[in-house]
């Protein structure tokens, strides 16, 4: 296939299974099959003449030129989302303002960095951050308060319409100096038993989830310590308290020497987000073009942070 054309239709494949590190996972991405896939995953390497993946364990690992040729090739999509977003600028009259809600703890540094992203693209662009329960957030969003949120499952509201949604997984950060943090590959409930433990307080969905997985493998909580926002169990993590569980999004925020990542497999399964906007009404294409901006970064940034932990 030596004189075979690159096409979008390539790169947007190479670009999933760099995010999810599989081909089914693509597929499931892209809304594609799996055959289809693999047939333009080959017909990539085969026109580039590069092996991108190594094929381990039923997971697709990225070869370095793959990571190399990944930050060109988001690069390169940011540029086509540019004119194209341009474009219905022209013909729109864009808001000079995003008002968006978010947790607290998405709100302290993940909002603040994709923003700064953003409005390198507009520089007069103004944004208003509003914080506090996702509830509280959601009827905003409904009530026209917000043009957008961003919002952790299992929260709904029926004013609201799902724009965008993105996952994350699951990761323990394990103090440095603590046993566990010598293991390697993911952890189980059951390499909890007996460790202390940072976790979110009891009126969480997702600490309930924890929970039930930890008692069906027949381990007891350890609590060390309880926080109102994951950005402080983080915190907790960071400085030796104990083991904190948390979405690998606010994990990117707290990596360093004194902790280790490890993901943490149990049928709680990815944690995951849902951009939403009020219902029954177009967004405005700068809103959409925030809301596509925020999938792209985070899925950029877990894909990094997945390579420099090996996870």
């Amino acid at each position: 296939m030596e004189n075979l054309t690159l096409t979008l239709r390539h790169l947007r494949v190479f670009r999933a299974i760099m995010a999810t590190g599989s081909a089914t996972a693509a597929a499931d991405r892209l809304a594609i099959t799996q055959p289809a896939v693999s047939q333009q995953l080959a017909q990539l390497e085969d026109a580039l003449g590069l092996k991108l993946f190594e094929r381990k364990a039923g997971r697709l690992i990225a070869t370095d030129p793959a990571v190399e040729l990944h930050r060109e090739v988001a690069n390169a999509f940011d540029s086509i989302e540019r004119i194209v977003n341009l474009a219905s600028r022209l013909k729109a009259d864009a808001p000079a303002m995003l008002r968006i809600g978010a947790a607290h703890s998405l709100g302290v540094q993940i909002l603040p960095q994709i923003c700064g992203a953003f409005a390198e693209r507009y520089p007069a662009l103004a944004f208003d951050h509003q914080g506090g329960l996702y509830a509280l957030l959601a009827g905003q969003v409904a009530s026209g308060a917000l043009d957008l949120a961003i919002l952790k499952l299992p929260m709904t509201h029926p004013g609201t319409s799902v724009l965008r949604r993105f996952e994350a997984r699951s990761v323990c950060i394990i103090p440095a100096r603590y046993p566990l943090a010598q293991r390697q590959g993911p952890l189980t409930p059951e390499d909890l038993r007996d460790v202390p433990l940072v976790m979110l307080r009891r009126n969480s969905p997702f600490r309930h989830d924890l929970e039930q997985a930890l008692l069906a493998a027949g381990v007891t909580p350890r609590i060390k310590a309880e926080a109102m926002t994951v950005a402080t169990c983080c915190g907790f993590a960071s400085v030796g308290l104990g083991v904190a569980v948390v979405n690998e999004l606010m994990a990117t925020q707290f990596e360093g020497p004194a902790v280790v990542m490890r993901p943490l497999h149990f049928d709680g399964g990815p944690q995951i987000f849902d951009i939403i906007v009020p219902a029954g009404v177009t967004p405005p294409p700068l809103v959409s073009e925030f809301a596509d901006f925020t999938v792209r970064w985070v899925e950029d940034s877990l894909t990094a942070f997945r390579q420099r932990h090996g996870i």
